[in-house]
């Protein structure tokens, strides 16, 4: 089974005109995660949605692992697995953190909805 993948990186900080810092804008990179480590993601937070009670609502939607870390190297990457319906909305954990290329540690689920 092959995942679907993204890498997102920042690009130059953006300022206001006093020169307050405002954000750093992301941008889809042509990079890609291993599908092996993209698997064990997946693996990972479908374990995280059975603990918590929603595998059988996101069971048939599509899933999708990413991260907005594009600059970093592959270990010192916080990354996602979300899930998406027809509708639009999205079930996320988020925050995933590896060690020695497996998932260690996630910061919870994230839902967004139009």
């Amino acid at each position: 089974m092959s995942v679907p993948t993204e890498v997102l990186q920042s690009g130059p900080a953006h300022f206001n005109q006093t020169g307050q810092f405002l954000y750093y804008p992301l941008h889809k990179s042509s990079g890609v995660i291993r599908q092996e480590l993209a698997q064990k993601l997946v693996k990972h937070a479908e374990d995280r949605a059975k603990e918590l009670g929603i595998s059988a609502l996101i069971h048939d939607w599509k899933v999708c692992v990413g991260t907005l870390d594009g600059n970093a190297p592959s270990d010192d990457r916080s990354y996602y697995v979300e899930w998406k319906n027809e509708q639009g909305t999205a079930i996320s954990v988020v925050g995933i953190l590896i060690q020695n290329g497996c998932p260690v540690l996630d910061h919870g689920l994230e839902i967004e909805t139009n």
